[in-house]
């Protein structure tokens, strides 16, 4: 008998949730730290406001934006089927959520 993996996200009443320009800035300030010590980056960023088209934040051209998309989206698919997401957090990370 195979056992099905049940993944139960926490319902997080709407203001808890952290504001989208803190998650921004965490990022930010964990990317310049990470910039300083030589690594390089490349960043896709998109917000979603309500009744509002998506924006679209990038240091790539266009057509790679596409593809670091998909590679996100593969490694997030890979996290969560493999329960690997847990071993990003750390202690007062406040850039997972």
């Amino acid at each position: 008998m195979t056992k099905m993996k049940v993944i139960d996200f926490e319902k997080k009443r709407e203001e808890d949730k952290p504001k989208g320009s803190d998650v921004l800035q965490a990022g930010a300030d964990m990317l310049s730290d990470m910039e300083d010590e030589g690594v390089q980056s490349e960043v896709v960023v998109l917000t979603f406001l309500q009744a509002s088209p998506v924006i679209v934040q990038s240091n790539v051209d266009i057509l790679r934006i596409n593809a670091l998309l998909d590679f996100a989206k593969g490694d997030v698919l890979a996290a969560v089927y493999n329960g690997d997401l847990a071993d990003y957090e750390e202690e007062d990370d406040d850039t997972m959520h």
